[in-house]
């Protein structure tokens, strides 16, 4: 009797409570704002399996954390346009969201070689006379990660103030035994973010992808290169991953330091002590600090590299591991192809995700169609972010062109107007290509279109 009461009872009440945590998920997400692909994404996966992903929302759900959103003067900026009858440019866009302006007279110094990067940064730690302050997604625990941290240990014996966050999710191995070393001599060290903190809404999907490195307030270091043996060594690797950093001299560094203080501050309730003034000038090249994510309110890097793509007219390169743009980048990008602009996409064959690369697919075969060229890496993981815009625009940092750097991860990107920096970015795109082979995406069969398809639903929440 009380099998077959359950047998007739039990589906309609999953059915039940699966609609009311749809309709849930649908009145939040609607308030917030949210994307409407991302709502739609969830409600699906509530109603299929609501035991499963009506707990998953509640952790995973959230996207932006309110109490540490940056206020915005945008409202002041769209004023002054409207008065001037001009419209914003991609810089002033990223204004209006509360982020640093452009600075004039920095320098930059770019690292496409894992060992030479990790050689100068160990430079830089060992030049440092008052403070380091890193942050990274993963600190391996690995050759390159243990003797990173031998030299921020002995730095910090010195009276060096040593500062390192790491990501609770991307560096969970090196939590203990080398976050100890580095107390033990003297060091400060901080977890950005548990996992599994039940009590801070969305933590365990809003991840500190941002790399930072800052040396006396006076140089930084900013890209997409963990502290990990794939990404920089002391040796050459033929699987090495192909990455790049950037060194960044003068004013900007003064915004760079702010967005680690800013994340130190959040991880541990603690401020850190002001660095020096870094140089006024250094440089000739203009550069834009860009830190977005949980803790910005709105999408700034998406709007201005939508901005930025709609005004191109020659060239859109771009280079990124995981290309998953959301459906109006890809709209855009589309129709720039199509109106004959030079899109090329640099990625590799294979990443390290097997449902992104799917995804990734299904875009780039739809781009193809409307006259872009994809160019894949045969051999290794290409890990570098970077998009150069005709001769005017140079975004690198962190972020990947995919919904998740866009808009779950706090990331950090660095925008360029400079010719200089143009050339230089222009010289590595075009001996990236040389190494890439030209193409089309895989074909697609019956059982591939359907993991596409199947990807692309769930791409949202990737």
């Amino acid at each position: 009797m009380e099998t077959w009461l359950y047998y007739f009872t039990a589906p309609p009440a999953l059915s039940l409570f699966g609609l009311i945590a749809a309709l849930l998920v649908v009145s939040r997400d609607l308030r917030k704002r949210e994307r409407p692909a991302t709502s739609l994404a969830w409600v699906v996966a509530i109603i299929v399996v609501p035991l499963i992903a009506a707990p998953a929302y509640l952790l995973f759900g959230s996207r932006k954390l309110n109490r540490i959103l940056r206020r915005s003067r945008g409202h002041r900026l769209r004023a002054q346009a409207r008065r001037s009858g001009k419209a914003l440019g991609t810089a002033q866009v990223l204004e209006t969201y509360g982020l640093p302006p452009t600075r004039n007279g920095n320098s930059v110094r770019l690292f496409d070689d894992g060992v030479a990067a990790f050689e100068h940064l160990l430079d830089c730690i060992s030049r440092a006379e008052h403070s380091i302050h890193i942050q990274t997604f993963i600190l391996g625990t690995d050759t390159t990660g243990r003797t990173i941290v031998d030299a921020l240990a002995r730095q910090a014996a010195r009276g060096v103030e040593v500062r390192l966050l790491i990501d609770a999710v991307g560096s969970w191995r090196a939590r203990l035994g080398l976050l100890r070393r580095l107390r033990r001599a003297g060091g400060h060290t901080a977890v950005f973010l548990p996992a599994l903190a039940f009590w801070r809404s969305g933590s365990a999907n809003l991840r500190n992808h941002r790399k930072i490195a800052v040396f006396d307030g006076q140089c930084a270091l900013v890209g997409g290169m963990n502290l990990a043996d794939e990404y920089m060594g002391p040796r050459a690797s033929a699987d090495r991953w192909i990455d790049t950093t950037s060194e960044y001299r003068g004013p900007v560094v003064g915004d760079v330091a702010r967005v680690f203080a800013d994340d130190w501050a959040f991880a541990t309730g603690e401020v850190p002590g002001a660095p020096p003034t870094p140089p006024r000038v250094a440089g000739a090249c203009a550069l834009q600090t860009v830190p977005f994510g949980p803790d910005v309110d709105g999408d700034p890097l998406r709007d201005a590299l939508t901005a930025a793509f709609y005004r191109a007219r020659e060239r859109i390169w771009i280079c990124s591991p995981y290309f998953i743009p959301d459906l109006e980048l890809t709209r855009v990008l589309e129709m720039q192809a199509r109106a004959g602009l030079d899109l090329r996409i640099c990625m590799p064959r294979r990443s390290d995700s097997r449902v992104a690369d799917l995804v990734r697919d299904r875009s780039g075969r739809r781009l193809l169609a409307a006259g872009a060229q994809l160019y894949f890496h045969p051999s290794r993981m290409v890990h570098a972010k970077c998009v150069l815009v005709d001769d005017d625009i140079v975004v690198s940092g962190s972020a990947n062109m995919d919904m998740r750097s866009m808009y779950l991860n706090f990331e950090i990107a660095m925008l360029a107007h400079d010719g200089q920096l143009t050339a230089t970015t222009e010289q590595w795109f075009e001996t990236l290509m040389r190494e890439c082979e030209a193409g089309e995406t895989p074909a697609s069969g019956p059982l591939r279109r359907w993991g596409e398809d199947i990807s692309w639903l769930i791409s949202p929440l990737l």
